[in-house]
């Protein structure tokens, strides 16, 4: 799910969640101590949402895809 809602935020944003970190070895060690990249504001709320709960540190707490495809289906009209 982490990886999923690392494509939405690039998405939403055109820019990869660790940008800011060169080596990928850092990012893991990164995102394994808590670090996440900040969704910006321009991105819809409930799309915020989505990212941040794909993204949740615990991932018993990321959503399942069924979930997630009930939660795109109920965004899909925020694209308009």
């Amino acid at each position: 799910m982490y990886s999923f809602g690392c494509i939405l935020y690039e998405l939403w944003t055109g820019k990869e969640p660790h940008a800011s970190m060169i080596d990928p070895v850092a990012f893991g060690e990164a995102v394994k101590l808590g670090y996440r990249p900040d969704v910006p504001a321009c991105v819809p709320l409930g799309w915020r949402d989505l990212i941040d709960s794909c993204l949740n540190q615990d991932p018993a707490l990321r959503p399942h895809f069924r979930d997630i495809l009930h939660m795109l289906d109920t965004l899909h009209g925020t694209l308009a």
